[in-house]
């Protein structure tokens, strides 16, 4: 919670409602930090790759040829 008061004073001007996001759902984000970072990394990388994924998905989705 210090680590997030100090982001906090550095970042809420310019970014208010994440930082109003992350204190209200700190209990579901602080789970995270409890793996290493080589974890973090890992976890963080999939969830960007699934999202560009399904933006893949969608795209292809919308542009189908009809003959």
């Amino acid at each position: 919670m210090q680590n997030l008061d100090g982001v906090s004073e550095k970042w809420s001007e310019k970014y208010p409602n994440a930082l109003k996001s992350w204190y209200t759902n700190w209990d579901c984000i602080t789970p995270i930090f409890k793996f290493s970072p080589e974890i973090r990394r890992v976890i963080y990388t999939t969830n960007a790759i699934e999202s560009l994924n399904a933006q893949f998905k969608r795209l292809n989705r919308d542009k189908r040829i009809s003959y």
